[in-house]
């Protein structure tokens, strides 16, 4: 399995152990796979998402940092008599599906020698990247806004990492970091291409524990489409393998006040009214990095950008929360654009989508709702 760097702007091209995490153009990196010489399904003897080693590309393969993140359960969910899958991602090591991006991106880092980075981060990121550097023995700053909820900043600095807080929008943190990462290596869960690897190991799990019987639509939160593009890039190795026939739709779920991808058929992201004063913390991005590929990912699989209010977000959270998942806000925004979905589209065939963190990332956030 070949596989290098191409720059999605000049299509500059770099070894895979070349540390960089973006174009000497500036433009954004993607990691390439050749899947023509793999002849069949291999998977090894490690725990968790690791078993899909062969298919990760990583500068040295010897190097793995984990801490047995991967292979979470799907469950069954009904809703008004119509069945819902639901993959847990809540539980994950710290208690977010971003693990399976910072798993693969710090054994990466780990790998190529490097022993500081920079993140920026609403939350869960910064802690899975604090986490794993934790355990990598990297030094680690997060750059976070200064409204982030308190329990991810409690979480981020248990794991040693300095928390930087950024008064102001998520794009404001956005800002700020990059200018730190003038001097330091950005690990970032948006523009650096490893994270991405980890992610899409979440579609290899649903073909697997589907037995390839695949749901017709995949329905997602989508901030700056970390997990989104990564689930999209899982479907399309299976697809380049021979071994499924077509990707499922992909769906994408925003919070109503920070849309702007729900005018991706304009392709003009900018001077659109955005309030991120959205109970998703976690997905109150103005300006997605990787926007067009996510409207790339969209037109390849007939897909749509679905809006949820803040009541549907809220109900969500009270049906999750009654069948036993404690869930934060933006955990359940998947579930909340699932049933606007099936309420649209009722004679759409089976259906997933994702819890993605965990109620202890936000419990201030829960119980407003819940208390009114």
């Amino acid at each position: 399995m070949n596989s290098f760097l191409r720059c999605l702007s000049c299509h500059a091209v770099y070894a895979i152990n070349e540390p960089i995490w973006k174009c000497a153009c500036g433009g954004l990196l993607d990691i390439e796979v050749d899947f023509s010489r793999t002849k069949q399904w291999e998977i090894v003897k490690f725990p968790g998402l690791w078993k899909y080693l062969p298919f990760i590309p990583l500068p040295d393969k010897s190097i793995i940092i984990t801490l047995g993140e991967g292979q979470t359960p799907i469950i069954r969910y009904l809703y008004k008599n119509q069945e819902i899958l639901i993959k847990q991602e809540q539980l994950f090591p710290t208690g977010s599906y971003k693990d399976r991006g910072a798993a693969v991106m710090i054994s990466a880092i780990r790998a190529m020698g490097i022993r500081s980075v920079v993140e920026d981060s609403s939350g869960n990121a910064g802690c899975s990247v604090a986490a794993y550097c934790a355990k990598a023995g990297i030094d680690c700053s997060i750059y976070v806004p200064a409204s982030t909820s308190p329990a991810k900043l409690m979480q981020i600095s248990a794991y040693g990492a300095r928390v930087v807080k950024v008064e102001g929008t998520r794009e404001d943190t956005a800002r700020m970091v990059l200018s730190a990462a003038s001097q330091n290596y950005y690990a970032s869960h948006s523009w650096n291409p490893f994270f991405f690897q980890g992610t899409k190991t979440f579609a290899y799990e649903v073909w697997e524990q589907t037995e390839g019987k695949l749901p017709d639509a995949i329905i997602l939160p989508v901030g700056n489409g970390t997990l989104f593009l990564g689930v999209y890039k899982g479907f399309h190795d299976l697809l380049s393998m021979g071994l499924i026939e077509k990707i499922p739709r992909m769906v994408g779920v925003q919070a109503s006040l920070c849309a702007p991808l729900s005018h991706w058929e304009k392709l003009d992201l900018g001077g659109i009214p955005i309030d991120v004063n959205t109970i998703a913390e976690g997905i109150a991005i103005q300006k997605p990095v990787r926007g067009a590929q996510i409207i790339e990912a969209l037109h390849q699989t007939h897909g749509m950008i679905l809006e949820v209010e803040e009541d549907e977000i809220e109900m969500a959270l009270r049906l999750a929360v009654e069948q036993g998942f404690f869930v934060e806000p933006t955990g359940v925004v998947g579930l909340a654009g699932t049933i606007q979905y099936l309420k649209r589209f009722p004679e759409v065939g089976k259906v997933l989508t994702a819890f993605t963190g965990h109620g202890l990332k936000s419990p201030e956030k829960i119980l407003s709702v819940l208390s009114h």
